[in-house]
């Protein structure tokens, strides 16, 4: 078997495992925070305005890849989690073919087996393996020289913003190089038509529609977290780096992963500094070193997406690109020791990753109990797929059946509140009953208060509206019960508590009397 076939066999075994592994896992997953968000992709195809009438915390792009999806499967939730997961394996074995066939690495033939044991399984459905999808495939075109390239480089980067927009400002400083590397006017004009072409499509829907003042608040909601927080931009870079480097030094037989990024982060420094003097001395540089350069770039600049918090899937779609430049360096400067190396790099990921024990890389994987005893139940479509405990389906089954009773009614009830920071409480209920808080989840505490206030929502005036015209439901946590009560006039409302479980915990619903008494 030629040496090419061997990779392609390897490369091809890991993205199965990878990409079933995760379907496989999915479907025991209970995460209503994360998933939560799936909300914006259903309220989309259900006539309301994206950013005005539906919170979307990531990018259009990403919302609307799961909207399609929801509709061709008739709102199965789980679906969802399967196309992140196939962006997921998808993105590792790009990157692999990249490095192999792009760059000529000889190591790469490990690569697959170490993306894997860094982060073998897909974590929630979001936009970070879109995205990250997305840049590795950009890469194939960035390394061309020619216009068509350059037009598909810039599409794909523009795309990416689109996934995530956070990353719009990091995408103009990796145009800007591009442009002057390219020293070409008419193959620039090619890479500025790509990257611009679905941003002002994007721009020019939310200018018809009137949405961009809506949209902006969604932008910078990251200054909105910087209060939430109470912390600097600089406090928050220095308590990330004093973080990292603490994991990387004091938790490297434990978590090796960080251990593992850190390097690649030196690495992508190095190569950047080291190509960029010789730039500005204006020495001759190879093909190689201009693309080793845009990788560095693009690496170093998905950094910033794991200051929110550093988790390890985080890191895993996005500066995980980097890891090629640590193989690169490797194999270039270590010649007699490069296959000791990586072997021990598999070796220490190995011995902190084995499955199925949960760590910081693979939070989700069953337990066996969970295998043998959750249970599928069909009664809700959004969850139709799922496996569960059974005091979860039963929480889930009476607060479906309670908003379907109410909404048939109780004709006086117009809208809900869900207090609660379980996102699936909103999703059921809003399939019968509007509701008016816009964010899905929510509890009187300084984060929520802050979030909510930032999109002009008052919860505090909705607890009073549904007091004073008994015109609401509240979902709530019954440890929050003491500040209800300085909220609602229990002479005119009931609480209505719902079987306790190991995931919701103690939830309770607070109805008006005359709703109670009608779906008794």
């Amino acid at each position: 078997m030629s040496s090419k076939r061997s990779f392609f066999l390897i490369n091809i075994i890991f993205f199965f495992i990878s990409f079933f592994g995760s379907i496989f896992q999915s479907y025991f997953i209970y995460d209503p925070f994360h998933w939560g968000l799936a909300q914006s992709s259903i309220d989309l195809f259900s006539g309301l305005n994206p950013y005005k009438d539906t919170f979307i915390h990531y990018g259009f792009l990403y919302t609307l890849t799961n909207s399609i999806i929801l509709e061709l499967t008739k709102n199965n939730l789980i679906y969802i989690f399967f196309l992140s997961s196939l962006f997921y394996s998808l993105g590792n074995y790009l990157l692999c073919n990249f490095a192999y066939n792009k760059l000529k690495i000889q190591l790469t033939y490990f690569l697959p087996i170490i993306l894997f044991l860094t982060h073998p399984f897909t974590n929630h459905p979001w936009y970070n393996y879109q995205f990250y999808f997305l840049i590795v495939l950009s890469l194939f075109f960035l390394i061309k020289s020619s216009k068509e390239s350059l037009l598909i480089f810039g599409i794909i980067l523009s795309l990416s913003c689109l996934v995530y927009e956070n990353f719009t400002i990091p995408a103009f400083i990796i145009l800007t190089i591009k442009f002057f590397i390219t020293k070409n006017f008419k193959q620039n004009i090619y890479l500025i038509i790509g990257f611009l072409t679905p941003q002002i499509l994007f721009h020019f829907y939310l200018f018809i529609f009137e949405l961009h003042k809506y949209w902006l608040k969604t932008f910078w909601l990251n200054e909105i977290f910087l209060n939430i927080y109470n912390i600097s931009f600089f406090e928050l870079i220095i308590n990330y780096l004093n973080i990292f480097i603490r994991k990387t030094f004091f938790n490297f037989f434990t978590e090796p992963f960080y251990f593992l990024f850190f390097s690649i982060l030196i690495i992508n420094m190095f190569y950047f500094l080291k190509i960029f003097l010789k730039k500005v001395k204006q020495k001759k540089t190879e093909k190689i070193e201009i693309y080793i350069f845009l990788i560095s770039i693009i690496c170093l600049l998905t950094f910033p997406s794991t200051l929110h918090k550093l988790n390890i899937f985080r890191f895993s779609t996005g500066p995980i690109i980097g890891i090629i430049l640590l193989f690169y360096f490797v194999e270039k400067n270590f010649v007699d020791l490069k296959n000791y190396i990586v072997l021990l790099i598999i070796i220490i990921l190995g011995s902190s990753s084995l499955l199925p024990i949960k760590k910081e890389n693979n939070r989700f994987f069953p337990l066996f109990s969970d295998v043998k005893n959750n249970i599928t139940k069909t009664d809700i479509e959004y969850f139709r797929s799922q496996k569960w405990r059974k005091d979860t389906w039963l929480v889930l089954n009476q607060i479906n059946n309670k908003s379907q009773k109410i909404a048939s009614k109780c004709n006086a009830v117009k809208n809900f509140t869900n207090y609660t920071k379980d996102a699936f409480i909103y999703m059921i209920a809003r399939k019968y009953i509007s509701s008016n808080q816009f964010i899905f989840w929510y509890q009187n505490e300084r984060y929520y208060r802050i979030l909510s206030n930032h999109f002009n929502i008052n919860m505090d005036s909705i607890l009073e509206d549904i007091n004073s015209f008994e015109n609401g439901i509240i979902f709530f946590y019954l440890e929050d019960l003491y500040y209800f009560k300085k909220k609602i006039d229990f002479k005119r409302f009931k609480i209505h508590e719902f079987p306790y479980s190991y995931q919701q915990k103690r939830v309770g619903l607070i109805l008006p009397n005359k709703c109670l008494r009608k779906i008794l």
